[in-house]
């Protein structure tokens, strides 16, 4: 299934590129569903490679940049990585799971963890923006939105 739907695709870079393309910000829902497939599958090398892609879908085109934000950010990205490696962990078990019941509680288990990482990563960034200058000097983005007028 994988070869044929990704079109000759050879890494999990070039997928998430093609996928955040084509699907916008649905990608990540599709990816998932792969996930599953491969899950439901037992192929645990899909697996692998559908949790990469999701990691870099996750990731953003952005990376985080070193230096940003100080301690409290780089402590946050490193809650980000470990939500997103308990991920992994609970879906790569869910593709060895004997029951269908336990195969179905580590996959949600795995979104949660997802989920959480998601939240995290987005704070992360935020977090960072705030932390970095403007061009007029101050700290992070402003309001910069007039507010209506009242005639």
């Amino acid at each position: 299934m994988k070869r044929r739907r990704t079109r000759g695709l050879r890494t999990a870079n070039d997928i998430a590129e093609r996928f955040r393309d084509e699907f916008g910000k649905e990608a990540i829902a599709v990816v998932g569903l792969r996930a599953e497939a491969a899950r439901q599958g037992g192929d645990g090398d899909d697996v692998a490679l559908w949790n990469e892609v999701a990691r870099r879908l996750m990731a953003g085109a952005e990376e985080v940049r070193d230096g940003g934000g100080g301690p409290a950010l780089w402590w946050l990205m490193q809650r980000v990585e470990y939500y997103r490696h308990q991920a992994s962990e609970a879906e790569r078990k869910a593709a060895k799971a004997p029951t269908q019941h336990l195969r179905d509680d580590l996959t949600d288990l795995a979104m949660r963890w997802r989920e959480l990482a998601l939240q995290a990563d987005l704070l992360a960034k935020r977090a960072e923006t705030a932390s970095r200058p403007d061009e007029s000097g101050g700290r992070g983005r402003r309001n910069t939105r007039k507010p209506p007028r009242r005639d």
